[in-house]
């Protein structure tokens, strides 16, 4: 009988040349599949924050829109009253009434725009399931929230200090508007604190 015989050399060039076996190849598979998961979770995670945060400074640009709409109409409108509206109403002459203490804001101002109408910006409280939110009323017309959904005021540390307001005092009229509260958008929470001065302008003539 004979038998043949193989040297190192041909033992190791059959042991290479016989490939992966299939345990090797699922094992090879199943690490493959992990690392492909984490990578797509972690890209997904990172698009989301990108929308999260694109939509968070959405909001915030939004307050910001409603602190310039309150500051440009304070500078181009009469001496303000601080809370709520002084003689006339809704429909006449607001009379000019300062709160100089920023320790103690109000969370309502009126004085009238460069037509004559009162205008009045109120921060409201929460009322059962309605948060705090801010609301312009023009004239007689309808409050309107001028807040965005997404906005949460926080009642007790928003409000206005006026300064200067009476005449004959020798300051020139400013008023501090403060807002602060928290976005709330699809479970995250983050609060804001923003805070403008606006000084009484007349028109030039």
């Amino acid at each position: 009988m004979m038998y043949s015989r193989m040297n190192k050399n041909q033992i190791a060039t059959t042991l290479d040349s016989r490939g992966f076996t299939i345990i090797e190849v699922m094992i090879a598979m199943a690490i493959f599949t992990v690392i492909v998961t984490i990578g797509i979770g972690s890209v997904l995670d990172a698009i989301n924050q990108h929308y999260a945060t694109q939509n968070l400074r959405t909001v915030m640009d939004s307050l910001n829109y409603v602190m310039e709409d309150m500051a440009r109409n304070i500078r181009l409108g009469t001496p303000p009253h601080c809370g709520a509206p002084g003689t006339g109403g809704t429909s006449g002459i607001v009379d000019p009434l300062s709160c100089p203490l920023p320790s103690d804001p109000h969370n309502i101002i009126s004085f009238n725009s460069q037509d004559g109408t009162v205008i009045t910006y109120e921060i409201m409280p929460a009322s059962g399931s309605t948060p705090s939110t801010i609301v312009k009323q023009k004239g007689a017309g309808i409050p309107q929230v001028i807040t965005p959904n997404e906005v949460e005021m926080d009642w007790a540390n928003s409000g206005f200090t006026v300064r200067g307001a009476e005449a004959g005092d020798g300051a020139q009229p400013t008023v501090v508007i403060r807002l602060a509260g928290t976005i709330h958008y699809k479970g995250i929470n983050s609060k804001f604190a923003i805070e403008t001065t606006a000084s009484q302008r007349a028109l030039d003539s």
